[in-house]
């Protein structure tokens, strides 16, 4: 059942309740605290987004230059297995080089004395041990004396001329033909 009081006035065994006085101040200095504590904590939150984006960047900085190095790494790879695949050859031509004595060396000689002068012809070259005997034509005495000083000159000792005899060729052109003997040390055992 609903009881309805419809008594206007006070009723006499009834109390107002007291009401609580806080202490003067205190509410405003609970609000300012409250209100630094909210401001301190949204600097904070502020600050360390600041922060959380700079490292996102330096991760993003950091993350290419290490695909950048990943490359430089690759290709340094391939530059050192090319290095050691030349190396290699190089020191197959160099061992090569060093074996490459003997006949050849002689022809490289023989060769770059010929080669220089002109209007000489070999037409023999015969060589016994160090010892070789040569004949061949020359078009005048100059050439053949050009000849002999340019054999000495590629290294080979005791130029001799044993024989040098004037001839006509058959289109009536003087001729001349001569036979050498010379002396060819090998590379170690030669001269200055």
């Amino acid at each position: 059942m609903i009881r309805i009081n419809l008594l206007t006035g006070a009723q006499p065994g009834a109390e107002a309740p007291e009401a609580v006085q806080p202490a003067p101040g205190t509410p405003k200095a609970a609000l300012y605290l409250l209100l630094g504590a909210v401001v301190a904590i949204g600097l904070h939150y502020f600050y360390l987004q600041h922060q959380a984006s700079d490292l996102q960047q330096q991760l993003a900085q950091q993350q290419a230059e290490a695909a950048r190095l990943q490359i430089v790494k690759a290709q340094f790879t391939a530059l050192l297995a090319q290095q050691s695949r030349l190396s290699g050859r190089i020191a197959i031509i160099r061992q090569l080089d060093g074996r490459r004595t003997g006949p050849y060396e002689f022809l490289v000689r023989l060769g770059g004395s010929v080669a220089g002068t002109q209007q000489i012809w070999l037409t023999a070259c015969v060589k016994h041990g160090d010892s070789i005997a040569m004949s061949g034509r020359a078009l005048n005495l100059y050439a053949l004396a050009n000849f002999i000083i340019r054999l000495r000159a590629y290294g080979f000792q005791h130029v001799r001329l044993k024989q040098a005899q004037q001839h006509s060729s058959q289109a009536h052109v003087p001729e001349y033909h001569f036979q050498l003997e010379a002396l060819s040390l090998p590379a170690t055992t030669r001269r200055s």
